[in-house]
């Protein structure tokens, strides 16, 4: 249970933070290299947050980002928004650090419940499909338990 909530927590945070951030440009000749769609679609977004014109508003959200990383020719803007995208959710109630921590640690403790190594040890296993339907891989040799073998193993 508390797995779960920390895994919503975290995906929260990072979607807060995303959401947060803004870069308003006023100076139309900071847009060199952006294609008109997305100039297009910057002045919607101010337009849309009441701004006055001439504004271009860029976000974190997916379009807005790739496009301003992908095409804008203003290398100091495009290390903000860089900077700002690598950095979310750590700062203040939304550190997403303390929550990685705490997943971790619970993360290993299942897999050690369960009988497993490690988390990933436990993600591999329950993603490999041939255990499912009790096929065996030739590639992968296999302990006396049936478990397959990792290299170096051996």
């Amino acid at each position: 249970m508390e797995l779960s909530k920390l895994t919503i927590r975290f995906s929260e945070n990072v979607l807060d933070s995303t959401n947060e951030f803004e870069l308003v440009i006023a100076d139309e000749s900071k847009l060199v290299g952006l294609p008109e769609s997305a100039i297009a679609m910057a002045r919607d977004s101010a337009r849309s947050k009441g701004l006055d014109a001439p504004s271009w508003r860029f976000t974190l959200q997916a379009p807005s980002y790739v496009a301003l990383m992908t095409y804008l020719d203003d290398g100091k803007i495009r290390r903000h928004v860089y900077e700002a995208y690598v950095n979310r959710a750590l700062e203040g109630e939304r550190d997403n650090r303390p929550v990685i921590q705490r997943i971790l640690e619970l993360r290993r403790e299942k897999a050690n419940l369960l009988g497993y190594r490690d988390f990933a040890d436990l993600c591999w296993r329950i993603a490999w499909p041939t255990r499912a339907f009790g096929l065996r891989s030739s590639s992968r040799p296999e302990n006396q338990n049936g478990r397959a073998l990792r290299e170096g193993e051996r």
